[in-house]
């Protein structure tokens, strides 16, 4: 009962931010959902953070992957245009974006628990955040304070 009461607890305090965590690696909302449960579920212990639990998310979602390297979710082309953006990017920036924007941790952090080189991780964000900026945002015209 009282494990049962720290996991809603858990689920109001971070739901929302775990959702777009697992709604940025897959564009199933019913598998986002179910991956954020497993998350809460598992790790619901009341010492766990938003941190820890984002990252319960990054690896459940791994272990939902179909073998045949799709996320098993439908076509982003049916989805609205930023969000079929987020799903073109390939999956080490989705994953990097996702847990840094929503899944509260640095860059650093992220690059630790990716094992990876953080100069690597702040190139995946900066490349997706390239990807996702409208095209004009990018471009060296005049500067309005000129």
């Amino acid at each position: 009962m009282k494990r049962n009461r720290e996991r809603l607890r858990l689920y109001d305090r971070y739901g929302q931010q775990l959702y777009a965590v697992a709604t940025t690696l897959t564009c199933d909302p019913d598998l986002a959902e179910q991956i954020v449960m497993q998350a809460i579920s598992v790790h619901g212990d009341g010492q766990t953070d938003l941190r820890d639990l984002s990252a319960a998310v990054w690896v459940a979602w791994l272990c939902w992957a179909p073998a045949d390297g799709t996320d098993g979710a439908s076509q982003p082309s049916s989805l609205p245009t930023l969000t079929a953006q987020l799903h073109a990017l390939p999956d080490d920036q989705r994953v990097a974006l996702a847990l840094c924007r929503f899944g509260g941790h640095t860059y650093r952090q992220v690059a630790e628990l990716l094992e990876l080189p953080a100069e690597t991780v702040a190139r995946l964000l900066g490349d997706a955040l390239r990807a996702l900026a409208p095209a004009d945002t990018w471009s060296m015209g005049t500067s309005p304070a000129a």
